[in-house]
C-alpha cells in the first residue's frame, strides 16, 4: 500500500476516534448545557462522517467502497446542520431553535440526501461512471484508493 494513502487513512480514523471521544465527553457534561449536548451530535456526526470515510479507504471489495461512499452522506449533512444548530446554542441564540425553525433546518440534509442517494441512482448520474482503478502488480490488479469517477480517472 502507498506510505501517503496509508498516512491519510491513519489520520482519517483517528480524527474519527478523537471526534466521537470528544462527542463522549460532551454527552456526558451536558446536563444544562444545550451547546454540550448540541456539539456532541456535532462530534458524533463528524466521526460518522471519518469513520465512513475510513471505510471506503480499506475496504478491498468494489461493493463495500461504493456503500461506504454513499453512507459518507449522511455524516456530511448531519455535521452541517449540526454545526450551525452549534453555532446558535453556543452564541447563546438557542430560542431561535424553536420546534418550526428545528423542521425548517431539517430541509436541507433531507433535499441533499434525496439528490445524491435517489435521484443519482435513478438517472444512473454518478453510478454509471464509477469504476474501481487498478494498479497493476504482476499478473494480477488491486484495487487502489475509493470509487473513481470515469471522468476523473486520467486526473
Amino acid at each position: 500500500m502507498d506510505p501517503t494513502f496509508l498516512t491519510y487513512s491513519t489520520l482519517v480514523l483517528i480524527s474519527a476516534v478523537i471526534s466521537y471521544a470528544l462527542g463522549m465527553v460532551a454527552w456526558r457534561h451536558k446536563h444544562g448545557r444545550l451547546a454540550n449536548a448540541i456539539f456532541a451530535l456535532l462530534m458524533f456526526s463528524v466521526g460518522f462522517w471519518a469513520s465512513s470515510n475510513f471505510l471506503e479507504h480499506i475496504a478491498s471489495s468494489f461493493s463495500v467502497k461504493v456503500f461506504a461512499s454513499n453512507i459518507v452522506y449522511f455524516g456530511i449533512v448531519m455535521a452541517v446542520a449540526m454545526w450551525f444548530i452549534f453555532a446558535l446554542a453556543f452564541t447563546d441564540r438557542s430560542y431561535l431553535l424553536s420546534r418550526r425553525n428545528l423542521i425548517l433546518l431539517t430541509i436541507e440534509p433531507i433535499l441533499m440526501l434525496s439528490l445524491v442517494l435517489w435521484i443519482c441512482k435513478v438517472w444512473r448520474i454518478m453510478s454509471s461512471s464509477i469504476r474501481p482503478q487498478f494498479v497493476r502488480i504482476g499478473s494480477t490488479g488491486i484495487p487502489v484508493g475509493g470509487v473513481v469517477p470515469i471522468p476523473m480517472a486520467g486526473i
